[in-house]
């Protein structure tokens, strides 16, 4: 009985500390934007892919979306994979070090390119600082130290048309009067904003999102990538090489749970990436 009292105790405690955050407070007009910095924290996915519910079923029903769903993977279900921004020198190619060669500069777990890893998904500071100006300027600081500014606003609306909650949406203006949106979303009484691969590109992270090797193979100044992805046997192709990872890139995985038989991969295109901001002091 008292067991029961102490977890009735605790799960409003965790409700209201879920939602005391920055964004909640700010959809909530509990606090409004000074002159404060943030950084831009990970907090999950939404995967859009529709998956089967019933395989027969859809495969009947093909045109019908009624057996598909969507779903939120927070940190603790997702697995990450890194591939680290690098130049690293990985010699020439030979009849006797094929192998390992071909293993140093692609996507392999053998250990031998040491520039791709698994990493845990709450050691990810690799997203840009929102730094705002008596609010109405906001620069966006990348991992790069490339700043970029803008005007903004913050807008709510009026009506309860997004899923039953309003909608709030920072509207950015660059120099070229160019405008962008970020939006947010309400999930659990909390809310977070939301970006597409697309519109992060567009906002210049630096880091990205794929689902392939962006390892490349640059031999004597040539780039021989093509020709390394296709295994190709002439070794003096692969003279005096290098491997270069441009930019720091992560892959997400849904991590295995209970029912599962093993991780599956996730689709990056598919997501919707859920940042939260958390203030610098």
């Amino acid at each position: 009985m008292k067991k029961l009292l102490l977890l009735l105790l605790i799960i409003p405690l965790l409700s209201s500390s879920q939602s005391n955050d920055f964004l909640t407070k700010l959809f909530l007009d509990s606090v409004q934007i000074k002159n404060q910095d943030f950084k831009l924290e990970l907090a999950g996915v939404i995967n859009t892919k529709a998956q089967k519910i019933n395989k027969e079923y859809n495969d009947y029903y093909d045109s019908y979306e009624s057996g598909n769903i969507s779903e939120i993977i927070f940190l603790e279900d997702l697995r990450v994979a890194q591939q680290f921004k690098s130049e690293v020198i990985i010699g020439s190619r030979t009849v006797d070090n094929r192998s390992e060669f071909n293993e140093r500069c692609s996507w392999n777990w053998s250990g031998n390119n040491p520039n791709l890893k698994m990493v845990s998904s709450y050691s990810l500071d690799l997203f840009p600082t929102f730094s705002f100006l008596k609010g109405k300027l906001l620069t966006i600081i990348d991992g790069d130290s490339t700043n970029k500014d803008y005007l903004f606003s913050v807008s709510k609306s009026d009506k309860y048309d997004n899923y039953g909650h309003k909608t709030m949406s920072f509207n950015l203006t660059d120099d070229n009067e160019k405008g962008y949106t970020i939006h947010t979303i309400i999930i659990n009484e909390q809310s977070y904003i939301i970006f597409t691969k697309n519109e992060m590109y567009k906002l210049g992270f630096s880091t990205g999102f794929v689902d392939e090797s962006r390892f490349k193979v640059i031999c004597e100044g040539r780039d021989q990538t093509y020709y390394y992805k296709q295994n190709s046997y002439y070794d003096n192709y692969f003279q005096n090489c290098i491997c270069k990872c441009d930019k720091d890139y992560l892959s997400l995985y849904r991590r295995k749970t209970k029912y599962m038989n093993d991780t599956y991969n996730l689709d990056q295109g598919d997501l919707l990436y859920l940042f939260k901001l958390v203030e610098q002091n």
